[in-house]
């Protein structure tokens, strides 16, 4: 099992309770399908978004490009305003512990505080809390592959333009 590890593109700013991908956050979207077919990234299996509007649209581009379904899941959200930090974690292991259980590969795409805290909880080859795997600006991604309870990192890298 491979996990893509994705942060959302560049999102809108302001007040909107929901905000769309800017112009760059669509072209960041436009990249990731272009790095799956250079065969920089794996060809996915299934795609996981959470139910917000920037991470939706991160993986529609590929979605429709492979002619796979886009699967919305609530324990994929940020944080919510009435979870606690315990609610919040127990959450993003529950994701992780039923994930680990899968096979194929799989693109996970959620915000910023969701793969901090994913990344608290991962246990892998390489300590995710160094310096080298914190930096998580929008379109960023991390691969890791599955292997007899640990997670290996593989790569990193951000969608540039």
């Amino acid at each position: 099992m491979e996990l893509i590890l994705l942060r959302h593109a560049e999102k809108q700013s302001g007040f909107q309770e929901d905000p769309p991908l800017t112009e760059r956050g669509l072209r960041q979207a436009q990249m990731l399908s272009e790095l799956v077919e250079q065969t920089q990234l794996p060809q996915p299996s299934r795609l996981l978004s959470s139910p917000k509007k920037r991470a939706q649209q991160t993986l529609e581009t590929l979605a429709r490009q492979k002619a796979l379904a886009l699967q919305i899941v609530s324990d994929l959200q940020e944080r919510r305003d009435n979870e606690n930090r315990d609610e919040f974690r127990s959450r993003v292991q529950r994701f992780l512990r039923e994930l680990s259980k899968g096979s194929g590969i799989t693109y996970v795409c959620s915000h910023v505080d969701w793969v901090f805290e994913a990344l608290r909880l991962i246990p892998c080859d390489v300590d995710l809390q160094t310096l080298p795997y914190q930096s998580w600006p929008t379109g960023h991604f991390m691969v890791l592959e599955w292997d007899h309870g640990l997670w290996k990192f593989i790569k990193q890298g951000d969608l540039q333009l």
